[in-house]
């Protein structure tokens, strides 16, 4: 129908204008989130899911969205953007009051608040959920999983080679990605992978850095041919940076640290994907936790010399591709301007 439309309308009323885009977009919205409020009051009980962000406007943002059980299937599906002002706890709180209200919808039956762990939120006195909860005891406040368990490896992930290995990956994705002829020198090289190019590392969720990092270890031979490529043929700047990159990736510390971290993140991909299930409740959360902690545990323990032993030789199979010698790596720095009294 549209594309009959536009094929046979004349020029001065096709409609197409961004202010009619726009009242169409509004319009279609507003019938979808009716559609989704009657299936809530269907419902009758339901659970408030909300975040806060900073659009690129620099107007904080919350999202709300609503989660229920309709027809014996979970739902959670988004309402609205509400522009946050007041980014304490009493004013979110009032904030998502207001929006509940101005949807028709009955706060008693609100049996339910997931949110972040923010101060803001997570206030045992003064976060958002304390006051809501005040005034409705029946809605009780879940910290979103997946925030705890980025939260739990941010902490865990105090290491500085691992640090540093993370830095290097986000660097060389935006060295290349900065430069079309530099992205150009990277697909000429790369042929024979499913992986065409390097992702992007998130910098504040842990969880979803697993992509970025076996993204760059099965690229790591084509990164490395193309670094090498780089500081043959250009001059200048962009050969040094090259040349540094190439420095960086060819010491076993990297090399060390990108194989671990890809094993490691690999092992946390299923209960980071798993906690965000709509579908998932509090039980299926521990038995995700569970595994991995187990799978942890066994790496460490039982299959100590197997597990390692796999990473080893991808250690040594990449040294040997990148003509790195593996060396062990100093604990402590060399003491050379201070006299140190030899033991007895």
């Amino acid at each position: 129908m549209l594309a009959n439309h536009l094929s046979t309308a004349s020029k001065t009323a096709t409609y197409i204008s961004k202010t009619t885009q726009n009242e169409l977009i509004e319009i279609y919205g507003d019938l979808i989130r009716e559609q989704i409020l009657a299936e809530v009051k269907h419902a009758t009980f339901f659970t408030i899911i909300g975040d806060e962000t900073t659009d690129v406007n620099t107007i904080e943002q919350f999202t709300f969205c609503l989660r229920y059980l309709f027809e014996n299937k979970v739902h959670e599906k988004f309402i609205s953007f509400l522009p946050a002002e007041d980014r304490t706890g009493e004013g979110l709180a009032r904030l998502i009051l207001e929006e509940i209200k101005n949807l028709g919808l009955n706060p008693n039956f609100m049996v339910g608040q997931a949110y972040g762990g923010c101060s803001a939120m997570s206030g045992k006195f003064k976060g958002c959920h304390a006051y809501i909860q005040k005034l409705f005891s029946t809605a009780l406040y879940l910290q979103c999983a997946s925030h705890s368990l980025n939260l739990a490896i941010s902490d865990s992930c105090f290491i500085i080679i691992i640090q540093n290995c993370i830095g290097s990956i986000k660097e060389i994705y935006n060295y290349f990605n900065s430069s079309s002829k530099r992205t150009l020198y990277l697909k000429q090289i790369i042929n024979n992978s499913n992986k065409k190019k390097l992702a992007s590392v998130c910098d504040t969720r842990w969880v979803e850095r697993h992509d970025p990092v076996i993204t760059f270890r099965q690229l790591y031979p084509f990164i490395l041919t193309c670094f090498e490529k780089i500081v043959e043929e250009e001059t200048g700047k962009n050969q040094t940076s090259a040349f540094n990159y190439l420095k960086n990736i060819q010491s076993s510390c990297f090399i060390i640290s990108l194989c671990i971290l890809k094993q490691c993140l690999s092992m946390t991909l299923p209960i980071a994907a798993g906690l965000q299930a709509p579908d998932n409740d509090i039980m299926d959360c521990k038995r995700l936790v569970d595994d991995v902690l187990f799978m942890f545990k066994q790496m460490r323990n039982e299959k100590l010399n197997e597990e390692y032993g796999e990473i080893l030789s991808e250690v040594k199979q990449l040294c040997e591709f990148s003509g790195t010698q593996l060396t062990v790596m100093r604990g402590v720095g060399r003491q050379m301007y201070r006299p140190n009294a030899p033991a007895q």
